[in-house]
Formats: C-alpha cells, structure tokens, sequence
C-alpha cells in the first residue's frame, strides 16, 4: 500500500457525506456539519486519500489524556487493504501517550449485522486495542470500548463526557443570555 495523505475535509465533502451516510446506521450517526466543526473543542475530523483518491474519514474527540475515536470508515472498494490499520498506525504517532478508544457494538449473536461486529472486533484486536470492560447503551445500541495506551476504566470515561456535556450546557445557558 501507498503512503496515505491526511487533509483537510472541506475537499470532497459529497465522498465525505456518502461514506458516513453508508457506513454508519442512521442511530448510529451524529450530524456531520457537527463533527467537521472545526470551533468545536477537541473535536478533529481528517479525510485520507491515497494519491488523489478518496479512501476514508477519522473522526476524533480530544480531552486531557484520552483521545475518541468518533468515526472510523475506510470506503468499500478499499476495505482489506490495510488502509484502516495504516490510520490506526498514524493516529497512535499522531496522538503518542495518549489513551485512544473506540466503541465496539457488543458481539450479540441475535444482532442482523453480527459478522461484521465480529470482524470489526478481530481489526482492532490486530490493531492492539483491547476491551477495557467499560460498556454503555446509546440509542438502543449496547457498546464496549476498546482502548490502546493505557488502562481506561468507568470513571475516565463518564468524566469524559461529563465535560463535554456540561460545555454544552454552558453554551445554551450563554446563548439564552443574548436573547
């Protein structure tokens, strides 16, 4: 495989939207224009290419040691080409001593999608990520996330989120203010 070239997402956002829009169930998915937000705190978006071709997207959300991955999609024509391995690869240099996970949907063997969960599983396991313990349900969907660089457990992650939540609420309480 090719070097992949990592860039700015505002070149091809009609690829962009057709990965994401495929790649990801519709409860799965959080509003686009959201993740590619670039005034958004720790979020980051990048688009992969290898040459001049579209290869797929990364979307990552950053706080203190731990770094999520958000998105991860490689298009079809170029799965089991080694290009999501060479982005985890790139993302493990890119974000050193970092804590990086990911959301695995559980391995239910009444799931529709159940070998594609399997194999999901198996590539980040290749990948040197490992199940941390720490599982959670969101919009009828039962995850458990993975980490690589270091040991993640309950708390990390609830005050993860706790801070990005309470942004949030900080920022509508700011914009009820300008009203």
């Amino acid at each position: 495989m090719k070097e992949i070239r990592i860039t700015d997402k505002t070149q091809n956002i009609t690829h962009i939207r057709d990965l994401y829009e495929t790649a990801f169930p519709e409860n799965e998915r959080r509003d686009l224009e959201d993740l590619i937000d670039e005034s958004s705190e720790g979020m980051e978006f990048y688009a992969f290419y290898e040459e001049d071709v579209f290869t797929g997207i990364l979307s990552l959300l950053t706080y203190k040691d731990i770094t999520h991955i958000m998105y991860l999609a490689i298009c079809e024509q170029h799965r089991g080409k080694g290009y999501g391995s060479e982005v985890l690869r790139w993302l493990k240099q890119f974000k050193k001593g970092q804590r990086i996970i990911a959301d695995l949907e559980r391995i239910t063997p009444t799931a529709a999608n159940n070998s594609q969960r399997a194999r999901r599983n198996e590539f980040y396991i290749k990948n040197e990520f490992r199940p941390s313990g720490v599982c959670y349900s969101w919009r009828n969907e039962d995850y458990e996330l993975y980490v690589n660089g270091g040991e993640l457990f309950e708390h990390d992650y609830k005050n993860f989120w706790k801070h990005f939540s309470s942004k949030k609420e900080q920022e509508k309480n700011e914009n009820k203010d300008k009203d």
